[in-house]
């Protein structure tokens, strides 16, 4: 049992994890709170400088935005996971393939899917809740955003892009630069100018513009796994399905979150007429600002889990869950608090006067809030499915929340018609987190740590004592060859490219695959390659690399660490 025990030490392995998902978390908060921010600006100038009916027309229009993010979660989405298994498991012509085949995908159906809307664009608005006496406001709002409509989904899928192909700060000064920029058209238009409602979609796209070039230097990192690969692939051919799969349960989830907003906006729209709306768009900027605390957690998600399942390390994999689950609930607690307690709060940032919206808001406020939890709760487990390739289950989880959000809207209008869009949407929530976390068995990971394939599990700071007790370990779970083959390609190359005075926190980890392959990993805190830079290589280096991911020492950068790894057939 003492032998076992000092084989398998989860501390070491979880230190790094937790200090990855810091690093992914705090650029990702940010970068949402500047996407989320932007339009709250919006809403807040358009209410305080125009009116209350010109706010009503945003809630028309803002849903039917969601199909640009539906475009971006399959080709951002799916090609940013592609790319976190690829940096897992070192295949990077494939990521380069994936990045180039998802950004085409986007650009083609961007444009296809914004010449229909514009042909189209009075009866689509008309019905996702436009009045008589806002159509003309949502027309003129609608009409500049399908004009850059294609900058807003670069720009949502290149937050994912970046932050899959470790590179998080860079999605962060993008959205910085955007929200300033949309900030400063948003007050000057409306308040110097004295333009319409225009102004500030003109705002959300050359603010959106501005993001993609900041976000194009990526493309000029040195140890971009993302670049532009026109020949074609040796080896099986892999189609654009392929590559956009793993998006689909998040494009399902703003297809459905689109529908959902429709059909509510209808539903408050026939209920309150104009006050309604007014409702719903207050809402959705609340919704902004929850997510703004949950979704830098629970997307950083996609890049841990999906860089583990490509290294097949699958007690990291779920490592990874149990430290964004307990990030994620720690940043949520005291804004949920603070909404319940006082949701007057929220409202003094607008300028209500409707009486109807005065007193059905604060109840609204509570609900949405206590709803949050199990958006958060689904929405890690969404990611983490999409991560593993189970995106089957991730995408049920979403229909069956959309099944129930509108039959509990039916069952309890009768009963509670102003807050019966909010008690299903909590309802429909639970249901959803209660699929997944009990049905389809995901609350495994979230509490407790597992063993899984790990033959070898240790680390700790990397002094000369250490790396020589990793050894002794390693030697009692490989063979005589396999120990010589990793000391001389791993840990004296290592030992001895350590910068004096220098013991950098590592991991040391032997897995066993399910085909009787094994991997050595070691990682260690740092964003330096201490053995020196790889240089650039051309596409002929990088098929040969890949076909030869055997018995060669992979060392890459890896969740905003370093790693090095060596497969070993069985």
């Amino acid at each position: 049992m003492d032998q076992m025990t000092q084989k398998i030490e989860f501390i070491h392995e979880h230190r790094l994890i937790r200090r990855s998902a810091i690093r992914y978390i705090i650029p990702a908060t940010l970068t949402i709170a500047c996407g989320q921010i932007a339009p709250i600006i919006d809403s807040i100038c358009i209410s305080t400088g125009l009116g209350d009916t010109e706010l009503s027309a945003t809630s028309a229009a803002i849903p039917i935005m969601y199909v640009f993010n539906i475009i971006g979660a399959l080709g951002g989405v799916g090609c940013a996971i592609t790319v976190s298994k690829c940096s897992g498991s070192g295949e990077k012509e494939k990521a380069g393939r994936a990045f180039t085949t998802a950004f085409f995908f986007m650009v083609i159906a961007t444009i296809l899917v914004s010449t229909l809307l514009f042909i189209f664009m009075d009866p689509i608005l008309h019905f996702s809740g436009a009045t008589d006496d806002n159509i003309g406001f949502a027309r003129e709002y609608f009409r500049v955003i399908l004009i850059g409509s294609l900058f807003i989904t670069l720009t949502f899928a290149g937050y994912y892009i970046l932050t899959g192909d470790n590179n998080p700060k860079l999605a962060l000064a993008g959205n910085i630069v955007a929200l300033s920029v949309n900030a400063i058209i948003d007050v000057v238009g409306i308040f110097v100018l004295h333009l319409g409602i225009w102004v500030t979609a003109f705002g959300t796209v050359f603010s959106m513009f501005c993001c993609c070039i900041v976000y194009a230097w990526h493309l000029k990192r040195e140890e971009s796994l993302c670049c532009f690969v026109f020949s074609k692939m040796k080896g099986e051919r892999i189609h654009l399905w392929e590559y956009i799969k793993p998006g689909l349960p998040v494009a399902v989830m703003y297809a459905l979150y689109l529908t959902e907003m429709i059909v509510q906006n209808n539903f408050l729209r026939y209920a309150n007429g104009s006050s309604g709306l007014g409702d719903a768009a207050v809402i959705e900027n609340l919704q902004l600002i929850i997510t703004m605390f949950l979704a830098g957690a629970s997307e950083t998600m996609m890049p841990l889990a999906s860089s583990f399942f490509g290294e097949k390390n699958r007690s990291c994999m779920l490592m990874s869950k149990k430290v964004i689950v307990r990030t994620g609930f720690l940043a949520l607690l005291p804004v949920l608090i603070i909404l319940l307690a006082f949701p007057q709060l929220f409202m003094m940032m607008y300028k209500i006067e409707d009486p109807v919206m005065l007193q059905t808001l604060p109840s609204a406020i509570r609900i949405v809030s206590l709803s949050s939890i199990f958006i958060f709760l689904t929405d890690v487990t969404v990611n983490y499915l999409s991560a593993i390739e189970n995106e089957r289950n991730a995408t049920i989880s979403y229909f069956i929340q959309f099944v129930v959000h509108f039959t509990m809207i039916w069952l309890i209008t009768k009963a509670d018609p102003d807050n019966a869009p909010w008690y299903a949407n909590l309802i429909s929530n639970m249901a959803s987190a209660a699929f997944l976390l009990f049905i389809c068995k995901q609350y495994k990971g979230i509490i407790g740590f597992y063993r899984e394939n790990s033959l070898l599990m240790t680390g700790g700071h990397a002094t000369g004592e250490t790396i020589a007790g990793w050894k002794k370990l390693a030697s009692e779970v490989l063979t005589e060859k396999q120990t010589e083959e990793m000391t001389e390609k791993i840990l004296d190359p290592f030992e001895k490219a350590i910068p004096a005075g220098e013991a950098p926190l590592s991991a040391f980890t032997i897995l066993e695959k399910g085909n009787g392959d094994r991997s050595v990993i070691l990682r260690y805190n740092s964003r330096k390659d201490y053995m020196g830079d790889g240089g650039e290589e051309d596409e002929d280096e990088l098929s040969e690399m890949e076909e030869n991911l055997y018995d060669e020492c992979i060392r890459s950068e890896f969740n905003s660490m370093r790693r090095m790894m060596i497969n070993m057939r069985g």
